[in-house]
């Protein structure tokens, strides 16, 4: 053999193609094709600090490390904290092979409970709390203000009935036992947006 035979045959171990009668019999193996992605995530809770998370699993090699949206790579494979949106998600195992993924957190759905509390707001408190008609600065026409100020509809609209006092709302009819019922039941669940 001579020296240009040599650099053909090297040539020819990198590659499936005929190059002066030259044949290598098996393709390059890409060692990151086996990498397997998959990704969960789990919703965010409206009206509260971004908690929505995506836990990464991932297969077909070791040393995996884990970025969100092309931040710094971690060894965790769990981002919390996360804010309703589209992520990308990037592994890189030890070998520097990356796949990625992309999935959706979502906003988690309007609890029984808060949605019983928001109709009662919306039916008993509208003259004084919604809209542009807002007495002791308590606006409800979010959810968060509803969600915020539980301990304050706690205090104005069931605590007044068993203390004796003034009970809310003022000048209409008293909230049924039911109306109580409901709000204690939201309370109780833990007064969140999802309960």
């Amino acid at each position: 053999m001579n020296s240009k035979t040599l650099a053909i045959v090297g040539f020819c171990g990198l590659c499936a193609m005929f190059i002066y009668g030259c044949k290598k019999d098996t393709q390059p193996v890409d060692n990151c094709a086996s990498i397997v992605v998959s990704l969960n995530a789990t919703n965010t809770i409206p009206c509260e600090t971004a908690s929505g998370t995506i836990t990464v699993n991932a297969t077909g090699s070791n040393g995996f490390t884990y970025s969100n949206n092309g931040g710094t790579y971690q060894s965790g494979n769990v981002f919390s904290g996360l804010a309703s949106g589209n992520y990308t998600i990037n592994v890189k195992d030890a070998n520097g092979c990356t796949k990625s993924g992309t999935i959706t957190i979502t906003n988690a759905a309007q609890g029984v409970n808060f949605t019983n509390v928001k109709n009662i707001i919306s039916s008993s408190c509208a003259d004084c709390h919604l809209g542009v008609n807002t007495e002791g600065n308590v606006n409800f026409n979010d959810d968060c203000s509803i969600v915020a100020d539980w301990n304050r509809i706690n205090g104005c609209c069931v605590q007044p009935y068993s203390a004796g006092l003034v009970p809310m709302p003022l000048g209409m009819s008293p909230l049924t036992t039911s109306a109580q019922n409901q709000i204690t039941a939201w309370i109780n669940a833990g007064h969140k947006y999802s309960d």
